[in-house]
C-alpha cells in the first residue's frame, strides 16, 4: 500500500511540475507576468516539499 502511494505521489509531483515549466515557457500575453509567477512558485512549491516534506523524513 505505501508503494502506490509513493507512485501516486510521485506521478501528482512530476504533473505539477509538468504544469509549472508549461505556464514558464508558454505564455506572452499581457499577463505574461503573473502567470510566469504562478508557474515559478508553483515550481519552487513542488521542489521544497519533496525534499522537505514530513512523509519522506518517516522513511528513514
Amino acid at each position: 500500500m505505501k508503494t502506490m502511494f509513493l507512485i501516486i505521489d510521485i506521478l501528482i509531483r512530476l504533473l505539477f511540475t509538468l504544469l509549472a515549466l508549461y505556464l514558464l515557457t508558454q505564455y506572452n500575453n499581457d499577463t505574461a507576468t503573473i502567470i510566469r509567477f504562478t508557474g515559478g512558485t508553483m515550481l519552487a512549491f513542488n521542489l521544497f516539499t519533496t525534499f522537505f516534506d514530513n512523509n519522506y523524513h518517516k522513511k528513514r
